[in-house]
Formats: C-alpha cells, sequence, structure tokens
C-alpha cells in the first residue's frame, strides 16, 4: 500500500499503521495490537479511509501473514469447505456480533485468501 514495506509484531498492529499517512508507518512497528490502535488515534491518519482501503489494508495484511508462514498458510487451507467466521462481540463490521448479526469480513476475506491459495 505505501512505497516501503515496514515489519511489524502482529497484524493488527500492520492493519492500524495502513490508515497513517506516508511516513508514521514505522512508529507501529514494534507496538502491541492494542497499542497501535490508541496510537492510530493521536496521530494524522488518511483522510479517506473507508470501506474500500479497509478491506484492501486487511487483504494486504493477511496475504502477507499467511504467505510468510507455510504452517499457517496449510492451516488454512485445510478449513476448506467449511464457512469461516470471526466472532466479536464488539465488531459487527469484521466479525459476528453478540446480536447475532455482523457483516463478518474478516472472515469472508480468509475465505477469499483461503480460495487463493489453494
Amino acid at each position: 500500500m505505501y512505497g516501503r514495506e515496514y515489519t511489524f509484531n502482529n497484524a493488527e498492529a500492520a492493519y492500524q499503521a495502513h490508515k497513517m499517512t506516508e511516513g508514521n508507518q514505522h512508529l507501529f512497528s514494534t507496538l502491541s495490537g492494542k497499542e497501535a490502535k490508541e496510537m492510530v488515534r493521536s496521530l494524522p491518519h488518511v483522510d479517506s479511509w473507508g470501506e474500500i482501503m479497509k478491506e484492501a489494508a486487511m487483504m494486504h495484511v493477511l496475504d502477507a501473514k499467511f504467505s510468510q508462514n507455510a504452517e499457517l498458510a496449510a492451516y488454512l487451507i485445510s478449513t476448506a469447505p467449511r464457512k469461516l467466521i470471526h466472532w466479536a462481540p464488539w465488531d459487527n463490521y469484521w466479525g459476528w456480533s453478540r446480536e447475532n448479526n455482523g457483516w463478518n469480513r474478516l472472515g469472508e476475506l480468509l475465505m477469499e485468501l483461503r480460495n487463493e491459495l489453494r
């Protein structure tokens, strides 16, 4: 997504770094997921961050995560043909909420990536 690639300790930090304006992404490389979510609120971020960008960023992070770990990729492939559901009571966009509803976009993107890996 940016001209320079960085290494992150976790997927959440990598995802949150995608929200940053050019030049601030490196600040997230050593943060925990929780720290990254907190930091993103205090720094200038991309004004046009919307559904398309957030899904592209998540797919970029997932692709990097699974392409760097063959064991993890094999596990994802082994879940086929089951439907993957990210249960997230706090987030009905990325997951399935307490109210038994939600978009489950993380589950959908994981299934899309699984198909690409097969």
